[in-house]
């Protein structure tokens, strides 16, 4: 029997080609700046406040630039947008710290972002593993992955088969897991439900997270 999957949600990635030690600067400094750090989906750690891209220095203007770039010629097309009425553009982005048992509660981006990201700045070496693409679809919680949640109407869904499982498949995780690699970027739309799992380790896992919005003209 053939099987089709509809209505995927795209997780795009790739590494592109960033200051990634000037990035790790300016996180140095405005860590500097802000010991204590902001408060929002992490569960210790440390957070930078929401930075406007109106706010960014030439680093973050030219990592700005980049990823635009990147997603205006590639992503644009996997949603079928006419170029020459619509972009993405970049809004705000943040920088995150976790060691340890830091980790990330569930949440989304929004509600004016379309799309929202990672980008790993520093990752421990014993976390930047590669690890086969099947292996994403195992319910198994990975220290510093990013796991994509199903959102809770699927859960409920999927409650009814939960009891008789044999093997976790595409069709029944529960949640999918990226694992963390230093310069990797991974966009995905800013409604998908995710969290980030405790390093358990010393280092600093360092990320930048940002959104974008679609503007029309």
């Amino acid at each position: 029997m053939s099987i089709d999957f509809i209505f995927p949600t795209p997780i795009f990635y790739s590494k592109p080609d960033v200051d990634i030690s000037g990035l790790y600067n300016t996180y140095a400094r405005l860590k500097q700046i802000d010991e204590n750090g902001s408060k929002n989906s992490n569960q210790g750690g440390w957070q930078s406040e929401k930075i406007s891209a109106r706010r960014f220095d030439a680093v973050l203007n030219q990592f700005k630039v980049t990823i635009e770039r990147y997603a205006n010629d590639e992503i644009i097309d996997s949603y079928g947008l006419n170029k020459s009425k619509t972009r993405f553009s970049m809004s705000q982005l943040w920088f995150n710290c976790n060691t340890n048992s830091n980790h990330n509660s569930p949440h989304i981006h929004g509600p004016d972002a379309f799309l929202s990201a990672a980008y790993y700045v520093k990752v421990p070496k014993s976390l930047d593993i590669q690890y086969p693409a099947d292996e994403r679809y195992t319910n198994k919680e990975v220290p510093g992955g990013i796991k994509f949640l199903k959102d809770y109407d699927d859960l409920y869904y999927m409650c009814k088969i939960l009891p008789y499982l044999d093997k976790t498949t595409a069709c029944n995780c529960e949640f999918v897991t990226y694992y963390p690699t230093e310069g990797t970027l991974l966009i995905f739309p800013s409604n998908l439900i995710h969290s980030v799992a405790p390093t358990n380790v010393d280092e600093e896992r360092i990320s930048i997270s940002f959104d974008m919005v679609m503007e029309h003209f």
